[in-house]
């Protein structure tokens, strides 16, 4: 019996200081002074209030604000006293119901997105920008960062950031051949250009013609989005997908060539045909590159544009202004500007695989 009592008591007295142990675990409370200090484009500093990102392209780099046990306040306060300047983990965040959050005065459209991050052994909040601004030009932003319990702010902890996204600025004239805009520049003509081959990435060019004092954007990308996987399972040929965001670029006569490894057959944002890689093609905002020819439901685009003559043309209306993307009704990067032969194609593809379902019960 003694022997019982003393194996009941050596759990009771382990159960209860697990539970003390337990109990006695750290834990925010509440929001003290917020970000200890923030990393930015190369300069840095302590407990900032606001930041002046000044002038600057569209960039991969991030701001970063980071957090220190002395940016919170603790159970048991003393905690704070021996760890103040130490990292603290994303699971002390999370329990103590912290978050980042954003309020945007302007500029809505460079800003890509606050959130939560470690860095190693350290937590702080990212504020990223957009990698590609789609413009020509400048936008100015402001909007405060802030930490926030339970989803309220708490504390002294608004950091204001503020600066202006710009691309930078390319020269033509009739004398140059080719411009990159690979990069996210835009272009702006000094004068009338026949022909100019624009480096637009990727493997992707345009041929353009450019008028005396405006300004033309064009960079591609091929990322590919929730919408084109649906369409590369349902067309398994289709090998990548091109985007491409111009201002001004779509002018009448204005071809498209690629210079890349391989063979393929093209088919623009409408499902249509209209030639290979090794083709000069039809204008478009996007691209599908298949491997063999399908059929995705579009006609085919026909014959390509053909040449305005040795005059200089006159600039047609609705040709965009300075600042207008040339495929400003679709939704780059979405996959949303897709036309409705390729959605009608997936939906035969789902009707037919829920018939085949069907015709097996």
């Amino acid at each position: 019996m003694k022997r019982v009592l003393s194996l009941v008591l050596a759990v009771i007295l382990a159960f209860g200081m697990a539970t003390a142990a337990f109990a006695a675990a750290p834990k925010i409370t509440d929001i003290d002074s917020g970000f200890a200090y923030y990393k930015a484009l190369g300069s840095s500093s302590e407990h900032p209030s606001a930041i002046d990102m000044g002038e600057f392209a569209p960039t991969d780099e991030a701001i970063k604000l980071y957090l220190r046990g002395d940016s919170f306040i603790w159970d048991p306060v003393s905690y704070v006293t021996d760890n103040g300047g130490a990292a603290i983990s994303s699971s002390q965040l999370s329990s103590g119901k912290i978050t980042a959050k954003k309020k945007v005065t302007k500029g809505s459209n460079v800003l890509k997105d606050v959130t939560l991050e470690r860095d190693g052994k350290q937590m702080y909040v990212k504020v990223k920008f957009v990698e590609e601004y789609v413009s020509t030009s400048e936008q100015d932003f402001d909007f405060i960062v802030y930490l926030a319990k339970n989803g309220s702010k708490q504390g002294q902890t608004e950091i204001q950031i503020y600066g202006t996204v710009k691309n930078e600025e390319v020269l033509v004239d009739d004398g140059d051949e080719e411009v990159d805009l690979s990069d996210g520049q835009y272009a702006k003509a000094e004068s009338y250009i026949k022909k100019i081959r624009v480096d637009t990435g990727n493997g992707l060019y345009i041929n353009a013609k450019m008028f005396d004092g405006k300004k033309y954007y064009a960079k591609s990308n091929q990322d590919i989005s929730a919408a084109d996987d649906k369409v590369l399972d349902a067309y398994p040929e289709i090998d990548t997908v091109y985007y491409l965001n111009t201002i001004n670029m779509s002018s009448s006569g204005n071809t498209i060539e690629f210079d890349i490894d391989g063979r393929y057959y093209v088919y623009n944002a409408d499902g249509a045909y209209v030639g290979t890689t090794s083709d000069k093609l039809p204008f478009s905002s996007k691209y599908y590159l298949a491997t063999t020819k399908i059929d995705m439901g579009g006609s085919d685009a026909g014959e390509e544009p053909t040449s305005t003559g040795d005059n200089e043309p006159v600039e047609q209306p609705g040709m965009g202004g300075d600042d207008v993307p040339a495929n400003a009704a679709d939704n780059p990067g979405t996959g949303a500007n897709a036309s409705m032969s390729v959605a009608a194609a997936l939906g035969m593809v789902a009707l037919a695989a829920g018939a085949i379902a069907f015709n097996k019960k």
